[in-house]
């Protein structure tokens, strides 16, 4: 039976398509077994009968509902931080602990349980490096959004304080030594024709230094006055 009638059988029953999972776009799976769930038990049923296959029982249907509820979460936090235009480093911790705390509650179904634990172990496994970064938490503690409330307790959070102000102390530093917003070295002594980095050491280069250190004091001084007026 061809792909085309199975479709318009289907679509002649639910008004609507069943999904097929692709490699290519993210979460195809979840968004395939959400329309079988949306589309609901006796339709299902409908059209199994119809194209000659194996009936879905009630018990399958609680299966495929308990997936969605614990990979809504996954799908929610993948849509977040793929987003090309309101996507942060600063989301990223966040976002984590959430999706830990979601997982860790989802577990009501017992066929779950695997599913859940192998999440939460992936999650451990590729994140924790994050989680202790500080560079990103300095740059969630730099998001409005999340500020400090992250940090589970006050002394994390006098902690964080601490970070946050030696990282400004080390970029004033920084703005202080102009050379160390110049490209180094010794690129310049090698032959330009081998070192495709050399026009960077060029003099007329130089001039957008100025600009770039004007922006990144402009960003020091912005972030000590929300530190000292918000925090």
């Amino acid at each position: 039976m061809s792909m085309l009638i199975i479709n318009d059988t289907v679509e002649e029953i639910t008004d609507k398509t069943f999904l097929k999972p692709t490699c290519t776009r993210w979460c195809s799976e979840y968004y395939a077994v959400e329309r079988v769930v949306e589309i609901g038990l006796d339709k299902a049923v409908e059209c199994e009968t119809a194209l000659g296959l194996s009936i879905m029982t009630s018990a399958d249907l609680k299966f495929l509902m308990s997936f969605i509820k614990v990979m809504r979460s996954i799908v929610a936090a993948m849509k977040l931080i793929e987003g090309e235009s309101h996507c942060y480093v600063g989301q990223l911790i966040p976002t984590i602990m959430g999706l830990q705390r979601k997982l860790q509650t989802a577990g009501e179904d017992p066929t779950m349980y695997p599913l859940t634990e192998a999440l939460i172990a992936g999650l451990r496994k590729r994140f924790d490096c994050t989680l202790q970064s500080e560079g990103h938490q300095v740059s969630t503690m730099l998001h409005p959004k999340f500020k400090l409330a992250f940090l589970p307790d006050e002394q994390s959070r006098m902690q964080g304080r601490q970070l946050l102000l030696k990282y400004m102390e080390q970029v004033q530093r920084e703005i202080a030594e102009p050379s160390a917003l110049l490209p180094g070295g010794s690129s310049s002594e090698a032959d330009d024709d081998e070192d495709l980095y050399s026009l960077l050491n060029k003099p007329e280069q130089a001039g957008s230094s100025l600009s770039d250190e004007v922006i990144i004091i402009k960003s020091v001084y912005l972030s000590i006055w929300w530190f000292h007026h918000v925090v």
